[in-house]
Parts: structure tokens; C-alpha cells; sequence
């Protein structure tokens, strides 16, 4: 069991050996100058080298999904982004992927995307969703899209989301959604799907 100190000589009110734990209103230093900046870091990733696929039918279908955990979001400005990409088969059927904030593709306050894939080619994608809580229960944000088709210019995408409405003291699911237009599994993969947060 991993030891744990408590007291005013130590100044942790509570450390397990090997791991330190901040207030979220810690701030540290930009640079030399005045600017200061909260504390961020990686939450959670799912990773697959062989990557996470679609079922044989035509979707949606989660591919992976993270949870955030209830009261994440207990002050506006906190922030997330959350980096979801992977590669499709040079199939000549029609496939799209997305990123879904919410408790199900259906039901998502907001899904960045579908984002259409070049057919009967590889592709190699990449979206990046950023979420703020505006308000209680009000989360408004932005998704960037790449798309790497072989043989083609990279292109990309933006857009604009102000429809989250999701609850902030229940936990909140992260999905990565695919659909094809044929029963082929493993179309569309997911090599993997992190989530950053930002106090």
C-alpha cells in the first residue's frame, strides 16, 4: 500500500508516495512575465495499434468511448480537448466518422461531425474537439477536421458548436461514431481517442 503523510511539516495534506495532488486553482508562471496559466494534462486515451473498428453493419457505431467523471466541469472556462483519429479501409463504400459529447450518438448535445471519407482510397483522419463550460450545464466549443486521403491534398474543416447541454454533475460520455454504407467491418478504425483538461 502506498505511504501517505499528512501534516503541516510536509505541506501535503494528503500525498501517496509517488504521486502529488494540486488544488485546480494552482497557477503557474508563462515564461519570465505576469502571465499565468492553470494546470492541464492528459485525463485519459484509449489506444489501439490495430485500432478500434465498426461492427458489420451500416451504424452508427461507437468505436470507443471515454466517461468524464461527474463535476469535471464545476467552474466555467474549464476546458477539453479531445483528440480522436485513425485510418479506413480503400474501400468503394461511403464512411464517416465522428466525435459525440453526450450519452449516445442519438442523443448527443453535440457531435463533431460526420465527417465524410474519400472512397475506394485509404484515408488517414484526424478531428479535434475543444469544449468550455459557458455556464451551468452549457458547454459551447469548436471541432477541427483532417483528412489524408491517398493521392490527395490534405483538407480541413471547421466548425462551430453551441448546443452542449449536458448535465454537469453526472459524467459525460466521449465517443468516437462511424458509419458505413455496407455491412464490412473494420471499415472505419480508431487508433486512438484522448481526452485533455484544462483548469
Amino acid at each position: 500500500m502506498p505511504g501517505k503523510l499528512t501534516g503541516p511539516i510536509t505541506g501535503f495534506t494528503d500525498r501517496a508516495k509517488g504521486k502529488g495532488v494540486v488544488s485546480s486553482s494552482w497557477l503557474a508562471q508563462m515564461g519570465k512575465g505576469a502571465a499565468q496559466m492553470a494546470g492541464g494534462g492528459c485525463l485519459a486515451a484509449n489506444l489501439s495499434v490495430a485500432g478500434f473498428g465498426n461492427t458489420a453493419d451500416t451504424g452508427p457505431d461507437t468505436l470507443t468511448s471515454l466517461i468524464l467523471p461527474p463535476n469535471t466541469f464545476d467552474l466555467v472556462g474549464r476546458n477539453l480537448e479531445i483528440q480522436a483519429w485513425g485510418t479506413t479501409l480503400g474501400t468503394v463504400a461511403t464512411r464517416s466518422v465522428g466525435v459525440t459529447w453526450g450519452m449516445s450518438p442519438g442523443s448527443a448535445s453535440i457531435v463533431a461531425g460526420p465527417m465524410t471519407l474519400t472512397t475506394s482510397v485509404v484515408n488517414n483522419w484526424l478531428i479535434v474537439l475543444t469544449v468550455f463550460k459557458q455556464a451551468s450545464n452549457v458547454q459551447i466549443g469548436f471541432a477541427t477536421y483532417e483528412l489524408s486521403a491517398a493521392g490527395a491534398a490534405v483538407s480541413r474543416i471547421m466548425n462551430n458548436y453551441t448546443a452542449g447541454s449536458e448535465v454537469d454533475t453526472a459524467a459525460i460520455i466521449i465517443g468516437v461514431t462511424a458509419s458505413v454504407s455496407t455491412s464490412t467491418a473494420n471499415s472505419v478504425l480508431c487508433n486512438g481517442l484522448a481526452v485533455y483538461g484544462f483548469n
